[in-house]
């Protein structure tokens, strides 16, 4: 007899965690995030989805998965917790939860990114690349959404995840596609991977150097559909960054080279086109200034209300979907940085002015745009009822350079952010301890931690 499926929904226990809040789907699975029930440590939840479990292949990829990330232990790779089986047979991977935003995103919101800061991603990347390939591991979906921009003791921190596709070329790993099959993204493969042909570190490198274009000209090397996509990678003349951006040849050469047709053609490894870019980047302009300021965070949290009784369904994830790129909007044009984004949240900065007398009223005008913008997205359209927003208000300092936040105090959310949503049913605005003591307006304590406090929006003070 079939084993039931097991309903999924926040407060369900898998193993010693707890899963608090989907927050990611694809074709094969979902992803939750929850907390260890003893150590309340924040992890991400992979889970197979119940349709695909009969999928023998896709549960040898998840399998396949687990086995790759354990064997790399680097601080720019996704930390591997736990693997096992719901009673349905559904496998599962609990990984660490990795707070940021994708580089894909990131790229769409900023557009092309300056060499320094495209250094700045590069060299953890391809360090981290380097290390998976001496364990013998070829990753095969090196693209920006796999890239997450994060932040640990106030520094940036770049973390290559989802090794679903990697190829593990010893440790006896057993195939899990046919020859001459085609695993990864047509935007990123490179053209032996196209066709199914044997794949080394050099196919990483091609897919490297793909989304440095990407990261220099703010657009992906070949525009298209998918057809038109693979087509260009098999025939089409390597792309020029100069061509499509304000941004010296010495990068032309670099990305042709990276992205060659013929693998021994290419650089023989990710560090190889890392040495080649930083050489490029010495002779450029040089990049703006870092500095460090008091800034106001807002943290928008999205999640479903405790009082949803079922699975989440596509209305609903739709609905929470919807109500970051909103919020962007919106605070983009008030003079928000964008810290970074993961899933249904996202962190804004808005940078005080320099002089101190104007830090409190600034402080009260960013507590009335935090009200304003929760009182605009609770007027989206289709809001689905047991849809919770929160926005968290904290003080602390950033670092920036140019308009583009690099790192800081604020960033590190588990000092400031509660777990609120997942306990209340309204959308609510809080203000960590920092913010309320500038603040005449009513504030009231939750007992929760880390410590925080609901403030009353106009309409309740009636």
């Amino acid at each position: 007899m079939r084993a039931r499926k097991e309903s999924l929904r926040p407060g369900t226990r898998i193993g010693d965690y707890e899963l608090s809040a989907r927050i990611a789907r694809g074709g094969f699975g979902v992803i939750w995030r929850g907390h260890h029930v003893e150590t309340d440590q924040r992890v991400a939840v992979k889970i197979i989805r119940a349709e695909m479990v009969t999928s023998e292949e896709v549960v040898l990829r998840l399998e396949r998965e687990a086995r790759a990330i354990a064997l790399t232990h680097h601080p720019s790779v996704v930390e591997l917790y736990d693997f096992g089986k719901l009673p349905d047979g559904r496998p599962y991977l609990v990984m660490e939860h990795v707070a940021g935003v994708d580089l894909d995103a990131y790229i769409r919101s900023r557009g092309a990114l300056s060499p320094a800061e495209i250094l700045s991603i590069l060299t953890p990347l391809a360090d981290a690349l380097t290390t998976v390939h001496e364990q013998g591991i070829i990753h095969r979906d090196i693209k920006g959404s796999n890239v997450m921009l994060s932040a640990r003791n106030g520094k940036r921190r770049v973390v290559l995840l989802d090794f679903g596709v990697a190829k593990l070329l010893e440790h006896g790993a057993q195939p899990i596609t046919a020859p001459r099959c085609t695993v990864g993204t047509p935007q990123c493969m490179a053209p032996e991977q196209i066709l199914g042909m044997p794949v080394d570190a050099r196919t990483d490198v091609y897919a490297l150097g793909s989304l440095t274009f990407q990261m220099l000209t703010g657009e992906a090397p070949f525009p298209g559909e998918e057809v038109t996509v693979t087509n260009a990678h098999l025939i089409a003349d390597r792309p020029r960054p100069s061509a499509r951006t304000d941004i010296t040849t010495a990068y032309d050469d670099i990305i042709v080279r990276a992205m060659h047709r013929f693998p021994e053609q290419r650089f023989p490894t990710a560090r190889a086109l890392l040495e080649a870019f930083l050489a490029a980047t010495k002779n450029s302009a040089p990049s703006p200034r870092r500095r460090s300021q008091l800034a106001v965070g807002i943290y928008v949290d999205v999640q479903a209300s405790p009082n949803a009784t079922d699975a989440y369904d596509d209305v609903m994830l739709d609905d929470m979907e919807s109500i970051m790129p909103q919020a962007w909007d919106m605070l983009r044009a008030e003079g928000c940085l964008l810290a970074y984004e993961n899933g249904n949240s996202a962190l804004f900065a808005r940078p005080l002015a320099d002089d101190a007398m104007l830090t409190r009223s600034f402080e009260r005008d960013t507590l009335r745009l935090a009200q304003s913008l929760l009182d605009q997205l609770k007027q989206r359209p289709d809001r689905h009822p047991y849809v919770v927003i929160t926005v968290h208000l904290h003080l602390g300092e950033i670092d920036t350079a140019g308009d583009t936040v690099v790192g800081g105090p604020l960033l590190d959310l588990q000092v400031w952010v509660a777990p609120i949503a997942n306990q209340l049913n309204a959308d609510i605005v809080v203000g960590s301890a920092a913010v309320v003591a500038n603040l005449d307006t009513p504030v009231s304590p939750l007992s929760i931690s880390p410590p925080c406090y609901r403030i009353q929006q106009p309409s309740e003070r009636l």
